[in-house]
Parts: structure tokens; sequence; C-alpha cells
């Protein structure tokens, strides 16, 4: 796969990569918004957003997943062509009209989700911070 041809086009204005392979098929939609575009008021929205966005989906058998990171938001997904297909078409529309009924719902997932221990990539960069030569104890 490391040889294979990158193709592109551009979709409603969006540009479109892919690389012909059989089989099942993997699909993205990243956004270049992210926690660096966040306020000190609006921090969390980006992440409540995704969670809205990824709520038109219902039960499914599709591989799929959404991240707010740093720097951008993505949505994925892996599985039969119609099916990854219908995923974008789906998160696209939570993007556009997010059922915002689930606010309290989502917000209460992401608490939960908050709780978690900290990344190991994470807990190395805040130990560094507190354990610089440079810091008065």
């Amino acid at each position: 796969m490391l040889d294979a041809e990158v193709h592109q086009t551009e979709v409603d204005g969006v540009p479109v990569y892919w690389v012909d392979d059989p089989g099942s098929l993997t699909a993205g939609l990243v956004l270049g918004m992210g926690v660096v575009d966040e306020t000190f008021r609006t921090a969390g929205v980006g992440h409540v957003v995704e969670h809205l966005a990824l709520a038109r989906m219902g039960r499914t058998h599709l591989d799929f997943s959404g991240t707010h990171r740093l720097l951008e938001t993505e949505f994925s997904a892996t599985g039969p062509v119609d099916q990854v297909v219908d995923f974008l078409l789906r998160v696209c529309e939570g993007l556009a009209d997010p059922p915002l009924d689930r606010f309290d719902l989502e917000t209460g997932v992401i608490a939960a989700e908050s709780s978690r221990a900290t990344s190991p990539a994470d807990a190395v960069l805040l130990a560094l911070q507190h354990t610089r030569p440079d810091r008065d104890s």
C-alpha cells in the first residue's frame, strides 16, 4: 500500500483524497477546528459538537469514531462502501443541524470521559512542566 497512488478530487469545495484498495472502505472527515480554536469561555464546545454530530448514527455495526484534538476534529469510519458513505452524510447533517435535545446527555458523557486518567503523553508533559529546574519549588 505504500506504493499506492493517492488520488485527489473536490466535492462541494472540499478536497477529497483516496487510494484504490479492494475490500472495506476507510474514510474520514477532518475539520480544521480543534481545542486551540476555543477560548476560555467556549472551551469544550468542539467536543460537544463532535458528540452531537455522531448522535445521528444510532445503532450500527460500522466501525466509526469521532475525535476532537488540539488542532482538528476528525470523524472516521471503516466498513462497506454504502455504510461509510451514509456515515459521512449523517455526520455532515449532524454538523449542519445538531440534535440539541441531546445536549445534556452528551455533556454528561463528556464529563464521564474527562474523569479518565490523563494520557501518557500528557502526563509526561505535565511532569516535565512541574519538575523543571528553573521552577521555584
